[in-house]
């Protein structure tokens, strides 16, 4: 276990940061690490613990600074609140550094998400998996999802695409590509198809199974971290 603190460098842990470590159950003398989730990790002991105030200090030991991760990018159409929380669970496990939520046609309907309760989820797994980047989240608006798209140009998840293993046959297609788009249950529209086509996006079909939407983000970055 790794754990969470806004900045470790102040060498405190105070209020809510205190949470999780006094779960934990650390103790003085106990050497722990610690990381700020932009890449920083310390290992250090814990000098002090104290429940009433919800004040911790330790001492550094060692600390390191980690490279970033290459980017990849997800671009999730809104789904079933569950499985966005599953999704944001596994996010760091494979190697994601972003994730844009969207409308699409079949999208589910007036469901309100929490990006604060998002951003939790995603800690945890962070500090579980020992990964010390967090992924940055957003909802991306019905008006901002084509300037997105435009932007950067994902690969589109779609089992009418070209087979992820005839990639090197399409020039149009390879796995450098920083960017993917994954529609709800339920899939793509015709007409998110055909406007796919005209911003002349490429297809990728992952295999003969329809993946869950939260699975199929993490199937991808695992073909694509396999294939580098």
């Amino acid at each position: 276990m790794i754990f969470y603190l806004n900045n470790p460098l102040q060498q405190v842990a105070v209020h809510d940061e205190v949470n999780h470590l006094i779960s934990a159950r650390v103790q003085p003398g106990e050497i722990i690490q610690i990381t700020d989730l932009k890449g920083l990790v310390v290992r250090c002991v814990v000098e002090k613990i104290d429940k009433k105030t919800r004040r911790i200090e330790f001492n550094i030991l060692e600390k390191k600074t980690f490279k970033k991760p290459i980017e990849n990018i997800l671009i999730q159409a809104k789904t079933d609140k569950l499985y966005i929380e599953k999704l944001c669970e596994i996010a760091p496990i494979a190697g994601i550094t972003t994730i844009f939520l969207v409308e699409t046609d079949f999208s589910l309907k007036n469901q309100q998400l929490r990006l604060e309760r998002l951003e939790h989820i995603m800690i945890r797994s962070c500090e579980q998996c020992h990964y010390p980047f967090l992924p940055h989240i957003s909802i991306i608006n019905t008006h901002q999802k084509e300037t997105l798209l435009n932007e950067y140009q994902p690969v589109v998840l779609d089992g009418d695409g070209v087979k992820w293993q005839d990639i090197e046959n399409d020039e149009r297609i390879n796995f450098s590509k920083k960017a993917f788009a994954i529609g709800p249950e339920g899939g793509w529209s015709e007409a998110e198809k055909k406007f796919f086509k005209e911003q002349k996006l490429p297809f990728i079909s992952i295999g003969e199974h329809v993946l869950p939407a939260w699975l199929a983000g993490y199937t991808w970055s695992e073909i694509k971290n396999n294939s580098r």
